[in-house]
């Protein structure tokens, strides 16, 4: 059976298509990092509840949430 990507190409990411070059869905492997060695702080940013997750070298990144 022939081993399908991890990745997914520009032509099929959704990220790509809306936002355009540079913006990319994360890889399985990338996921898994956010995961297991990223922490989570549920924050407010400009009226927007989401999560600020933070890498082992102090990056981080805001994932805004909706709902409830």
């Amino acid at each position: 059976e022939e081993e399908k990507s991890r990745t997914i190409t520009e032509e099929y990411d959704a990220a790509t298509q809306s936002l355009g070059d540079g913006w990319r869905i994360p890889s399985v492997e990338q996921f898994e990092e956010l995961l297991t060695q990223c922490t989570w702080e549920w924050t407010t940013k400009n009226n927007t509840s989401g999560y600020t997750v933070t890498g082992p070298n102090g990056n981080s990144i805001f994932l805004p949430a909706r709902g409830e």
